[in-house]
């Protein structure tokens, strides 16, 4: 068959209109930046503005002089008090900008191991994949610098020991709210409803000795907790909560073992587990992934469950174990039901280990969530933080006073007044 082709000028003719496509292509693109750096200027000037305490239009540049609002700035503000022999000079915002990008890159590569640790820590998935990729080699340029080492020194001299709450409160140790201590009467002993022995009756001499762990809900909660228990004069109680944890994934954070330790130092007679909030998400076990929702899932994160409570129990512990509350995000609440039901399950299943819902503690009368409840006097607490998951102040005192109601129901104690 015939081939036919175009002849020169044809073709030159079209190479020039695709060029002329591109520059004009390229026009656009130039145009398109110079206005969003001009947007950005005015911008970043209006926030200087903010800072400063400018008000007005002065950020807009007057007609033909792009630099009058930089003017006008410079005369509104007030210089800052100088020392002596110290002169305050304006530094262009490019400048600004650079010091702010470097402070932000030195601040990665300082804190690279723990933004790595958070990053692993994540659900399974590809943001999590593209996360530790990336700082994976900052975090191994971090630790062969010996930065990591830097600013877990910094942290000592500071006092801090890591993302949880470490806290003991005893009888005799002057808490946060500054409790009056309650003198309690020595009962005789009741019968506890697990079916195990009674526990001694506390005094200030021997007080009861009680660990609470969890994550960052244990952390809402443990505070205020060990206040109310302080505050009954016979308790002594210590709180370990580490936020973002859980029992779905040892590998970021080992509960089993920060138990263990806890166990061994502290000898509690009764450990309160308020924890789950962060589970809902796939997990390992025996190098085969689990999917959320499946039945594998509930069988390996069920026997987690039962392991943990052994534990406790296997040192001589009674478990209290406080279920999820309602949550605002009815996906997340519908995960927590699903948690509660595993969580009670694996309770009636150990002796020694009693299940607390707190749904009907922290929900609303038709057992939905609730920002707000009805406190002592009638008026509305608010009893959960505005995130729709954390509890606030008065939501952990009100679910305080509710455990330790339970723990005097199911270990014949009388600890609340």
């Amino acid at each position: 068959a015939p081939v036919t082709t175009a002849a020169p000028d044809e073709r030159a003719s079209g190479a020039e209109g695709l060029a002329e496509e591109l520059r004009r292509l390229g026009d656009d693109v130039l145009a398109a930046v110079a206005a969003v750096r001009r947007r950005l200027r005015r911008a970043w000037l209006a926030l200087l503005a903010a800072v400063a305490g400018v008000g007005g239009d002065w950020w807009r540049p007057a007609p033909g002089s792009a630099r009058a609002g930089v003017s006008r700035l410079r005369r509104g503000l007030t210089p800052l008090p100088a020392a002596e022999g110290v002169v305050w000079r304006p530094q262009p915002w490019r400048r600004a900008l650079a010091a702010g990008l470097v402070a932000f890159g030195l601040w990665t590569l300082l804190d690279a191991p723990t933004l790595l640790r958070n990053a692993q820590g994540s659900p399974l998935g590809v943001r999590r994949s593209v996360a530790v990729s990336l700082l994976r080699p900052v975090a191994a340029v971090s630790d062969g610098l010996g930065l990591s080492h830097l600013v877990g020194a910094a942290d000592r001299l500071m006092g801090r020991h890591g993302p949880g709450v470490v806290q003991v409160v005893g009888p005799s140790t002057p808490n946060r709210r500054a409790h009056r201590a309650r003198v309690v009467a020595a009962p005789p002993p009741r019968p506890a409803t697990d079916a195990l022995p009674p526990l001694p009756v506390p005094s200030a001499v021997a007080p009861l000795r009680v660990l609470v762990v969890g994550d960052s809900l244990g952390v809402d909660f443990g505070g205020p907790f060990a206040d109310t228990l302080a505050a009954t004069g016979v308790v002594a109680a210590a709180v370990d909560a580490h936020v973002d944890t859980g029992l779905a994934r040892p590998d970021y954070f080992d509960w089993p073992g920060e138990l263990q330790g806890d166990l061994g130092r502290d000898h509690p007679q009764a450990v309160v587990v308020f924890l789950g909030a962060n589970d809902p998400q796939n997990l390992v076990d025996g190098g085969s992934a689990r999917a959320f929702g499946t039945p594998a899932w509930d069988t390996s994160y069920a026997t987690r469950v039962g392991q943990f409570m052994a534990e406790a129990t296997g040192a001589g512990a009674r478990v209290l174990w406080v279920g999820m509350p309602p949550m605002q995000d009815q996906g997340l609440d519908d995960e927590m039901q699903h948690l509660d039901a595993l969580y009670q399950m694996e309770a009636a299943a150990h002796p020694g280990v009693t299940f607390l819902s707190s749904w009907t503690v922290l929900g609303s009368p038709q057992g939905g969530y609730s920002e707000y409840l009805p406190g002592a006097g009638g008026a509305p607490v608010a009893v959960r933080e505005p995130d729709g998951t954390h509890l606030s102040p008065g939501g952990a005192e009100r679910l305080a006073q509710a455990v330790v109601a339970a723990m005097d129901r199911g270990w014949g104690l009388s600890l609340a007044p």
